[in-house]
């Protein structure tokens, strides 16, 4: 899916992101924008706070990708410089796109609560359904950049209400499974892909017994 979306949003400007690259701890938010082969990622300056910091940034990437001591001492000496690098798409390993304000001016609630329904459907039948088909459903949303932004809006309801994961019904057309976030937001990502399962699995059949609110509850 990752190169999916790079291919798919190849040609747009920068916007910010939250990237996890192989090998590190844990994602980082930055700008990137999508290149031929891989994503050019920009090291923010020392005072953006709705970026990761600078340090982090650099350290991340120093140690996924590798540059010499002249290169990390000329970053050292410029904190209020912004710079870009280039890195292969091979050393990503998970993003989520996060644009600054939705170009079409979706409503994301509004969409959630109309998915709200369908998910609790399904969920009662003990169905899934494709990250495409509830794209088509809400309108014709695209699955790579606007359903995950509808399913987070489900998925923080759902975690801070102490609820199943509601999300977990939508899954992706070639693995049948859901998505990275899902794992990850879950507290799941660590675990094997059969204990994954296992836990999915008992999520949705806790939900196919309780599917929460009838009436979308945000």
């Amino acid at each position: 899916m990752n190169e999916a979306l790079r291919k798919h949003l190849q040609g747009r400007p920068a916007g910010p992101a939250h990237l996890w690259l192989d090998h590190a701890e844990r994602p980082m938010t930055v700008e990137v924008e999508p290149l031929e082969g891989g994503w050019q990622i920009r090291i923010p300056r020392a005072d953006e706070p709705k970026l990761s910091p600078r340090s982090d940034v650099i350290k991340t990437l120093r140690r996924v990708i590798g540059w010499d001591d002249e290169f990390n001492r000329t970053l050292a000496a410029s904190p209020k410089e912004s710079i870009w690098v280039w890195i292969p798409a091979s050393s990503v390993s998970g993003i989520m796109w996060r644009p600054h304000t939705p170009a079409t001016g979706i409503d994301y609630v509004a969409k959630a609560r109309a998915a709200w329904p369908l998910l609790r459907e399904r969920s009662r039948n003990q169905l899934t359904m494709t990250y495409g088909d509830l794209g088509h459903a809400l309108g014709g949303l695209h699955p790579l950049h606007d359903v995950p932004q509808v399913l987070d809006v489900i998925q923080a309801w759902c975690h801070e209400h102490k609820m199943p994961d509601l999300t977990g019904l939508v899954v992706s057309q070639r693995t049948g499974l859901p998505g990275r976030d899902y794992w990850r937001q879950n507290g799941w990502s660590d675990l094997s892909p059969e204990e994954q399962h296992t836990q999915w699995q008992a999520s949705l059949r806790t939900l196919a017994a309780n599917p929460g609110p009838e009436k979308p509850p945000f």
